[in-house]
């Protein structure tokens, strides 16, 4: 723990040990949202967030972002804010590229296609859970 009760979290240390597609809720900002990150390899199923926008800041690599629109790629320190309800697909473009996720407490992720979380090869865990 930093000075003053701040909390400290090494991203390289954290996700090393682990497969891609492992998010790891590093925050919750008041109890509201989530900050995750994750390493990211292949496609990652189309789906939806119905209820709730989601914010992806690539740290490290690049990654496409397919949706029902267009494709965006977005490269090493840039973002992009996918609005709720809109056809998305991200694709690693770099394997094992890093990435932060925004998301509200709660969200659900509507596969197209009948899958499961598992399925898909995603897995999320608290930080706080793995202390």
């Amino acid at each position: 723990m930093a000075p003053g009760g701040l909390e400290k979290v090494s991203i390289e240390e954290l996700l090393a040990p682990h497969p891609p597609r492992t998010n790891f809720n590093l925050f919750w900002i008041d109890g509201k949202y989530t900050i995750r990150v994750a390493r990211v390899r292949g496609e990652f199923p189309w789906h939806t967030h119905d209820d709730h926008d989601e914010a992806w800041v690539v740290l490290h690599g690049s990654v496409r972002i397919r949706t029902e629109h267009g494709d965006v790629e977005l490269g090493a320190n840039e973002a992009l804010l996918i609005p709720a309800g809109l056809k998305h697909s991200p694709l690693a473009l770099e394997d094992l590229s890093t990435v932060l996720i925004v998301n509200a407490k709660g969200f659900k992720t509507n596969y197209l296609e009948s899958m499961s979380d598992a399925a898909a090869g995603y897995s999320e865990t608290d930080v706080q859970e793995r202390r």
